[in-house]
């Protein structure tokens, strides 16, 4: 992983993999795990809830610090969303 923006209402991930890997794969334990410890968080009365979608860019290298400060500048993008970690 690469870097992480956690929202209120979903979560950029940047992730660097091989050419021909298993995405639905890394998402289904990504989803799985995410779920599984957020509901078991103390004080989390609601878990967590995933989509079923989601979608998928590649980055080129050389976006990759565009990508990256797109992420970092969540609280611009979406005003009041950003989870603090």
């Amino acid at each position: 992983m690469v870097a992480v923006a956690f929202l209120r209402t979903h979560v950029h991930l940047v992730i660097r993999t091989e050419a021909r890997f298993d995405l639905p794969y890394l998402m289904q334990i990504i989803k799985g795990g995410s779920s599984y410890a957020a509901s078991r968080a103390i004080g989390n009365r609601v878990g967590l809830r995933w989509e079923r979608q989601y979608s998928v860019t590649t980055v080129s290298p050389k976006s990759l610090p565009q990508v990256l400060r797109y992420l970092a500048d969540q609280d611009r993008h979406h005003p009041g969303e950003k989870v603090q970690t």
